[in-house]
């Protein structure tokens, strides 16, 4: 009887223990989303394990399984970023639909230093989302000309086609993203079939404008 008391016992502390933590790390999540470097530093040094969470361990506190560097990252919050990575949180964690920090850092409100800080930490170029897409192709489909030229700094890959077998300037030239088509074609990287598809891509959408640019660029 004794024995079962303190295994209740035991059960109880733990629990009570799991859900400590749990309202941590709901502090610690807000915190980090009201861009409070001092209150995120605060919970991690106490018993926040948000920080250190990944996968299905997620769950509990967003339905895509992102983690705080995705979060931070997607919200332009700097000083936050560069602290996460600094205390080693991965800067290739992935989503419920395996999208990575730097994805999301391509969004064109996101300071290109948190791309920067991401590839320092060793973010993967090559990282590719549930559609097969990596953080170039991101960038381009959003017409981030500044993140596309840091990715390419970075040796990512500009021919990589996601599940559509679109590429990243199969994605610019369809969704009649002007200056990254332009620049991409002033690279030289891809073949004249490659370019060929592209442009009847921007045709097929109706970019009328970008076809004629196209053209002459042909």
């Amino acid at each position: 009887m004794d024995a079962l008391n303190l295994h209740d016992k035991k059960l109880q502390q733990t629990l009570a223990t799991r859900k400590q933590t749990i309202h941590t790390n709901q502090k610690l999540l807000k915190a980090v989303e009201l861009n409070d470097l001092a209150q995120t530093k605060k919970y991690i040094e106490t018993n926040a394990t948000l920080h250190t969470l990944s996968g299905l361990a997620l769950r509990a506190y967003n339905e895509e399984h992102e983690g705080l560097l995705h979060i931070a990252v997607k919200l332009n919050h700097i000083e936050i970023v560069e602290y996460l990575l600094s205390i080693g949180c991965s800067a290739n964690i992935k989503t419920r639909r395996a999208r990575s920090p730097l994805h999301y850092s391509t969004y064109k409100n996101v300071s290109p230093s948190i791309i920067e800080s991401l590839l320092l930490a060793n973010a993967d170029t090559e990282n590719q989302d549930d559609d097969n897409a990596s953080a170039l192709i991101w960038a381009c489909y959003l017409g981030n000309l500044a993140a596309l030229k840091i990715l390419l700094k970075h040796k990512a890959d500009p021919k990589i086609k996601d599940r559509f077998e679109f590429n990243s300037l199969d994605w610019a030239a369809y969704e009649a993203q002007i200056d990254v088509v332009i620049f991409l074609m002033d690279l030289n990287i891809y073949s004249t079939e490659e370019v060929h598809i592209a442009y009847e891509n921007a045709i097929e959408a109706g970019h009328s404008e970008l076809v004629e640019i196209m053209r002459n660029k042909m």
